[in-house]
């Protein structure tokens, strides 16, 4: 709108000024066909561009246009007659321009010569307002398709470069989790020989046997209370032995759970270290309850004892390689 706005007032200039030329200049001197001779030389093969002009009597015949073979032809009688009227406005101008159909030039502005019969008539070359607007839509159209085209790829090639990356890393993680799988399944079958062979060695081994110092000194028996009653507790019984609150519980393959006073420490000092293990600050485990061995966070461990246990028995990652070299692993 601005640009057709732009090349009325152009226009409505031009021929203000050709009007007053044309009325000053004509004298006893200059003739009238002196002037039509060169408003026509001004205007001539104007009517390729945006906008031009003719000049006509008050007949209708034309006195100068664009193209000289329309000379002293009568003007359109209806386009005339509704141009003369009212001449056009940009809104009107661009409505026919943004048409599908082909419009003609369109009068967009007149003013007579004073001195002479004629009027000098502006047109507005629609055919070529329409050839610009389609341009700038086929440019529009052209970019927007551009700019859709170039987000569409950004967005693919970030896609693909986030799911690289994330493929990457989900490649590492299933093959620490492969490591992981096997190493807890050597783990577990570390823990089912190991059980295997402390039972085989507790059937061969014959009565007064002393194969050991330290299983020589250790005790058979734990005394225990149950409430207020005392109870001889057999380590061969033993499932495992948790603190809990500062004191020490001592729960049986059976699932009974009994009481001592004597410390965690204590009661280690006496304990064949080949069935039990002090799997942290405040759980022993004997190696008979164990039934499975799982991974817990990064570096740690989960045993799960049967009977099942009221407390998380977790290795840490310190004692990790101290428990698998208990395991013979």
């Amino acid at each position: 709108m601005p640009l057709i706005e732009n090349e009325i007032n152009a226009l409505q200039r031009e021929v203000n000024q050709v009007s007053n030329i044309a009325s000053t200049t004509i004298s006893d001197d200059v003739t009238k066909e002196e002037v039509k001779t060169t408003i026509q030389r001004w205007i001539e093969n104007s009517q390729s561009e945006m906008h031009y002009i003719s000049v006509i009597d008050w007949s209708g015949r034309v006195v100068a246009y664009p193209e000289a073979k329309k000379i002293n032809s009568t003007l359109d009688t209806e386009q005339s007659q509704s141009s003369f009227k009212n001449a056009l406005s940009a809104e009107t101008i661009y409505e026919n321009a943004s048409s599908s159909e082909p419009m003609p030039a369109e009068i967009a502005y007149m003013a007579p010569v004073n001195t002479m019969d004629w009027i000098v008539i502006g047109y507005f070359n629609c055919e070529k307002l329409q050839i610009l607007i389609n341009s700038w839509k086929r440019n529009l159209y052209l970019f927007f398709s551009f700019l859709g085209l170039s987000i569409l790829l950004f967005v693919l090639i970030m896609i693909r470069r986030i799911s690289s990356f994330y493929e990457v890393q989900l490649s590492d993680k299933l093959f620490n989790l492969k490591d992981e799988v096997v190493n807890l399944s050597k783990l577990n079958a570390s823990l089912a020989q190991y059980q295997q062979n402390l039972v085989n060695s507790e059937v061969s081994r014959e009565p007064g046997d002393v194969t050991d110092t330290k299983e020589s000194t250790s005790k058979k028996r734990i005394l225990t209370y149950v409430r207020n009653e005392l109870l001889p507790v057999s380590t061969d019984d033993i499932a495992y032995i948790y603190v809990d609150h500062t004191i020490t519980y001592i729960v049986r393959k059976d699932g009974k759970r009994s009481t001592s006073n004597e410390s965690l420490d204590l009661i280690y000092s006496y304990l064949d270290e080949k069935s039990f293990f002090r799997v942290n600050r405040q759980v022993i485990v004997a190696i008979s309850a164990i039934d499975t061995i799982t991974k817990f966070g990064n570096s740690k461990l989960n045993i799960q004892v049967s009977p099942a246990s009221e407390v998380d028995i977790v290795i840490g990652k310190n004692k990790a390689a101290a428990f698998k070299q208990w395991l013979d692993l």
